[in-house]
């Protein structure tokens, strides 16, 4: 008995934390710009940020350009050292995500107006 492929009309496996994950959680990007906001408004560098949190500068710069994701701890030695509630960096970030998705839904809404001959009102 040889096994087959599975057909192309057959989707593949979904990991359910993921998508849970990706429903709850604000994307990387948006986190990492909420700390870059508080940070700046503190005037603070990357540097003294990551000297008072006991963080290295480099993760910090990675999770402000959204390409690292922070642990708990991170999170919380970041919002201490910013001096703010663990739970204002995630409202911040997850604000900052429901508005980015309202506006996607705004373009493509507008992209569907367009492609039926409707243009812009």
């Amino acid at each position: 008995m040889t096994w087959r492929s599975r057909p192309e009309h057959c989707a593949a496996p979904v990991d359910a934390s993921s998508v849970i994950a990706e429903q709850c959680a604000p994307a990387s990007s948006d986190l990492g710009r909420a700390i870059r906001e508080l940070r700046r408004e503190r005037s603070l560098t990357i540097e003294a940020l990551g000297l008072t949190a006991n963080v290295h500068p480099t993760y910090i710069s990675g999770i402000e350009r959204g390409v690292r994701n922070p642990t708990w701890q991170k999170l919380c030695l970041l919002s201490g050292a910013l001096g703010v509630p663990i739970a204002d960096v995630v409202l911040r970030a997850e604000s900052a995500e429901r508005v980015r998705k309202g506006m996607e839904r705004v373009l493509a809404d507008e992209q569907d107006r367009l492609a039926a001959g409707q243009g812009m009102q």
